[in-house]
């Protein structure tokens, strides 16, 4: 199977679709998830998305994955961070 490049989730991390659900995402989600789940309050500054959309394989399945609100998740700045050090040491990248 062919690689899709990062073209592709830069076009679609880059609509106008993306960056409304993005902004209706925050506005239904205003506090970070995890620190809410550890008990703090903290402003959340980022959308995640759980099932990363560049490890899809094809344009449509990519699409799919970044505008699926149930795959979204709001983040403060040091926990997008930290999410994303974690998928890279599952995944091997470093």
């Amino acid at each position: 199977m062919r690689k899709i490049s990062n073209r592709n989730y830069h076009k679609l991390l880059s609509s106008g679709r993306w960056r409304e659900l993005r902004r209706r995402y925050l506005s239904a989600h205003p506090i970070c998830q995890r620190c809410e789940s550890l008990g703090k309050t903290t402003l959340a500054t980022c959308v995640h998305h759980i099932m990363p959309v560049e490890s899809q394989v094809t344009p449509f399945e990519m699409e799919r994955v970044a505008y699926d609100y149930t795959n979204l998740e709001a983040l403060c700045d040091a926990c997008h961070e930290e999410r994303h050090k974690h998928c890279n040491r599952r995944s091997g990248k470093n």
